[in-house]
């Protein structure tokens, strides 16, 4: 009977995520215009530089901030803990303030994402980018920010050693 149920489960689980991953496409392609429009008029102030060294420190601390009015309510946050775990396969590790801190089910020992090709937004965005400041990166993450100043200065060296 468990073999039954746990097959039910992975089934619906699998259909859920399917579901979604098609959804989530959709209000990503939304979401990149939406950025792209307004970074037309309000271009972000720091640049992301870099690539991922694949030390997997940012999928073993995954932090999730939820609104304080959520927070307050604990049925609300243990809905948004399975909700991470049924669509992501996040497991919870804590909450630090409003924050929900996870860490990823699919990472293996060697630090190597078996679904990468088909990660969830979060993952494929990390570090996300900001329209205002800088995004507070994991130690020994290959990537950093430049200002937005830095990086026209970066080019005009380039074009001079030419």
């Amino acid at each position: 009977m468990n073999f039954v149920k746990t097959v039910i489960l992975g089934s619906v689980r699998f259909i859920i995520q399917i579901i979604f991953f098609v959804v989530e496409r959709i209000t990503d392609f939304v979401d990149a215009l939406a950025f792209k429009f307004i970074t037309v008029f309000q271009p972000p102030e720091y640049i992301r530089k870099g690539a991922c060294k694949s030390s997997g420190t940012c999928c073993k601390q995954i932090g999730l901030s939820l609104p304080w009015s959520w927070v307050k309510r604990p049925g609300i946050v243990a809905l948004v803990r399975k909700w991470h775990f049924l669509r992501y396969n996040f497991e919870p590790l804590g909450m630090v303030d409003n924050m929900l801190v996870y860490k990823c089910l699919y990472l293996k020992e060697d630090n190597k994402c078996p679904i990468h090709r088909y990660k969830p937004k979060l993952c494929r965005e990390f570090p996300a980018r900001k329209l205002i400041g800088k995004v507070d990166l994991y130690k020994g993450c290959g990537f950093y920010y430049v200002t937005r100043k830095a990086e026209k200065f970066e080019a005009v060296l380039k074009n001079k050693k030419r």
